[in-house]
């Protein structure tokens, strides 16, 4: 899987497109192999959807070595999940499902390790995608492999 993955080194790299792929306030999927090289950096983001810096999506590593997700619509909800540990790959699906429900799924679970209910009605349509920071510049020290988003949210079965 390395010889395909994008490295970040948590000192600016990133992967932006600026004109929506998706619109984030309705249902969508992004699936993606995620490495940590070092969880005890603080603050990493993984994928970020936003419009402006405080209306976003947010996947990430937090400042305790967890994986987190955070939505913000003027104001953020963030919710934490478990521990991840350094130099291990996971697969991950981040599935918007609705205008209130946003999962994240951990190994192909059938069970969300995450669930954020974080309302983002009226959000522009127009957001930008980022892997590997976020609008706070806070960069990614790992790797990110076979990303792909889909503009419906899969079934447990299709993730």
């Amino acid at each position: 899987m390395a010889t395909t993955a994008v490295r970040f080194d948590a000192s600016g790299d990133y992967l932006r497109r600026t004109s929506g792929l998706l619109d984030y306030n309705a249902a969508y999927t992004v699936t993606a192999w995620v490495y940590v090289i070092d969880r005890g950096v603080g603050y990493q983001a993984v994928f970020t959807q936003s419009a402006d810096g405080s209306k976003y999506d947010e996947f990430y590593v937090d400042s305790s070595g967890n994986f987190a997700l955070e939505i913000s619509n003027s104001s953020a909800t963030t919710t934490a999940g478990s521990a991840v540990t350094d130099a291990t790959w996971y697969h991950v699906a981040i599935v918007r499902e609705s205008a209130t429900s946003i999962k994240v799924y951990r190994d192909g679970s059938a069970t969300a390790e995450i669930t954020n209910t974080r309302s983002v009605s009226g959000r522009a349509a127009n957001a930008n995608m980022s892997i590997g920071t976020n609008a706070f510049s806070e960069y990614f020290n790992g790797r990110v492999a076979f990303f792909r988003i889909w503009t419906s949210a899969l079934s447990n079965a299709e993730i």
